[in-house]
């Protein structure tokens, strides 16, 4: 007898895009290529199957968007603490 993996045991990669509530959105189980186009399936508020494509131009669109999050950075993550005695982390750009 072979060791078959067991695919209910196996967890689903899945990337989720929440709403300002962290409510689910959109759920991405799968992305494949199709000539220079990406194809991304999932589903759309828990329940509607959804089938996107992104184009090459959409998609450095998309980085150029990341890259200006990036270049600017999260405020969390250089925050400065006025008081010593609490760590930057905990310090929110709007609680200054």
């Amino acid at each position: 007898m072979t060791d078959v993996p067991n695919k209910s045991a196996a967890k689903a990669r899945v990337a989720r895009i929440l709403d300002a509530n962290d409510k689910e959105l959109m759920a991405i189980r799968k992305i494949e290529a199709d000539g220079n186009t990406l194809v991304i399936r999932g589903k759309i508020f828990g329940a509607m199957p959804m089938v996107a494509r992104l184009t090459p131009a959409e998609a450095r669109a998309a980085l150029r968007l990341l890259d200006a999050v990036l270049r600017r950075g999260d405020p969390l993550d250089n925050a400065v603490s006025p008081n010593p005695a609490v760590p930057p982390q905990l310090i929110h750009p709007c609680d200054e």
